[in-house]
């Protein structure tokens, strides 16, 4: 049998569906490699890889009688069980319900595609807060906040909530905060705060991917629609010469802390985003993104995620005087 080259696309999959540890031991600090179970080296599909440390890997290739070996069958079971522990984790890590505290809130949710989402990702949302919030009609079948009151003329700026009785303000946002979780549980995003770099993140995401980020995000306006007191503002992040950029409607977003504390300036917040497309701008590659929803009141040390038990060095601080890359951004 002649070796074939294992194509990148998939070595990166095969790593990061393991979060880079090896299935059988289990030890973060362990580097792995990337094993053919049948041992056939030009069978380059996914099911027959595997992620093992090297002591792991030996162990696969010894055929002694007198040893313990790991056998394909074994293989297979150690990397179903770990992968499925990887998945339920890293999915688990990114709900707001994991989250220590009741601060920890998805604050802004798209509500206008929220429900169309899931619906893409096959996900019939169902529960008794939206069952008793469409009988007042408060929301249609599709989610969307109906208008059951003018909003106050001595607000500076709206959002879907004033049209709502102050009453309703909390359920509302507790319906589409459970539906957010249960996008996140179906379509399991790609953490992107665990694989940034160029060629990890080209390899494994591509348009209509979901992705999850926990870091320092720049808010500016850039638009402001006076006459509906709603404004559009930029938000992207950079690190390593990488961006992340979307824009987002204060529209949708819940409280006075979320439009002019939470979601302004330089601040900390878990995003997820629908990837659109990859650029290249003034030699950063940017990632243009379509928000779902944001939080704040997240920690990093609550989060169960095996992606993260290998980071060795903390963020980079980003330089707060950076502006938007180019006009052809928008």
């Amino acid at each position: 049998m002649s070796r074939k080259r294992l194509p990148r696309s998939l070595r990166h999959q095969i790593l990061y569906e393991s979060a880079w540890t090896c299935c059988v031991c289990r030890i973060p600090k362990n580097a792995v490699q990337v094993h053919h179970i049948d041992e056939d080296t030009s069978n380059n599909v996914e099911n027959n890889l595997v992620a093992l440390c090297q002591d792991h890997h030996d162990e696969a290739h010894t055929t002694h009688k007198l040893s313990q070996n790991l056998t394909q069958s074994d293989l297979k079971q150690f990397k179903a069980r770990w992968n499925q522990e990887v998945k339920e984790r890293v999915a688990n890590s990114m709900l707001q319900k994991s989250n220590s505290g009741n601060n920890a809130l998805w604050t802004y949710v798209n509500h206008d595609r929220l429900f169309s989402f899931l619906s893409a990702a096959g996900i019939s949302y169902q529960s008794d807060s939206m069952d008793h919030l469409l009988g007042l009609g408060a929301v249609d079948k599709f989610g969307i906040i109906q208008p059951l009151c003018e909003p106050s003329e001595n607000k500076s700026t709206w959002t879907v909530y004033d049209y709502a009785p102050y009453r309703l303000g909390y359920p509302l946002l507790h319906m589409y905060v459970s539906a957010v979780d249960d996008l996140i549980l179906n379509v399991n995003p790609i953490d992107i705060d665990a694989i940034w770099t160029r060629t990890q993140l080209k390899a494994l995401i591509t348009p209509g991917k979901y992705l999850y980020s926990f870091r320092g995000f720049y808010f500016k306006d850039y638009e402001e629609i006076a006459e509906e007191r709603y404004s559009m503002r930029l938000c992207y992040s950079t690190k390593q010469k990488i961006r992340v950029e979307f824009r987002v409607n204060t529209r949708h977003m819940f409280g006075d802390s979320s439009l002019y504390v939470s979601f302004s300036g330089h601040r900390t917040a878990a995003v997820l985003l629908l990837f659109k497309s990859f650029s290249e701008v003034d030699g950063i590659l940017v990632l243009h993104c379509t928000p779902v929803a944001m939080g704040t009141g997240f920690h990093k040390e609550d989060r169960d995620s095996p992606l993260h038990l290998k980071e060795e060095d903390e963020e980079a601080e980003q330089d707060e005087t950076q502006q938007p890359l180019s006009a052809a951004l928008f």
